[in-house]
């Protein structure tokens, strides 16, 4: 809960970037299920940002539980949380939503679930 929060969002402020950890990590696929699955519902709307960012780094297709942990963050967030999420990765960041969906994820049926879950939770 917020515990989590708060290490990973201090871990903006170390001299070691969470992308620089999970690649240290010789397990990234479990820390990766980890962070971006099993405790997705603890987050905050900044913490999803830095991890989507954090995910996105590492280059999504180039490990599987990215793509899944991608998946789980956005479907997860909904109503306000959602419009903040997608503001907070539009605003000045290389790391867009818009790259994200249509860039780094290359399966056409997650695009489409991540997009319907968008417009489901814009009405």
């Amino acid at each position: 809960g917020p515990v989590l929060n708060d290490v990973l969002m201090g871990l903006v402020h170390t001299d070691m970037p969470l992308q620089n950890i999970l690649i240290a990590v010789k397990k990234r696929e479990a820390l990766v299920e980890l962070l971006g699955v099993q405790r997705v519902n603890d987050y905050t709307v900044p913490t999803k940002s830095l991890l989507l960012n954090t995910f996105m780094f590492l280059r999504l297709q180039s490990c599987t539980a990215l793509v899944h942990a991608v998946e789980e963050l956005l479907l997860s967030t909904k109503g306000d949380d959602l419009s903040e999420l997608k503001s907070r990765q539009d605003a000045g960041n290389p790391q867009s939503m818009h790259r994200l969906l249509f860039q780094e994820i290359t399966d056409r049926a997650l695009r489409e679930r991540i997009l319907d879950h968008f417009l489901s939770e814009a009405q």
